[in-house]
């Protein structure tokens, strides 16, 4: 069973990191923000999750750690840029 969410975590990781790289790339994408939004944040932070709670395997780590990267290019890279060139 955790070798099964070790792979199914990876599986997302891939998954999301090809639309999400493929939408930031793309300058007439076709694809609505909410999808963008759910490739980008939603399934990394269940992918996450369930790398975590996933088989000592190298899915796991493949899991856990792609999805973090790509959390943290999605979500804390652009809010901590925006607190750099923004002046209040």
């Amino acid at each position: 069973m955790k070798r099964s969410i070790s792979i199914l975590s990876a599986l997302i990781f891939l998954v999301s990191t090809c639309i999400t790289y493929f939408s930031l790339f793309e300058t007439n994408s076709q694809l609505p923000v909410a999808i963008i939004i759910i490739f980008a944040w939603v399934l990394p932070l269940i992918g996450l999750i369930m790398g975590a709670a996933g088989g000592k395997t190298l899915f796991k780590y493949i899991g856990f750690y792609g999805n973090l990267l790509l959390l943290l290019v999605t979500v804390l890279y652009p809010v901590v840029i925006s607190f750099i060139w923004n002046q209040p």
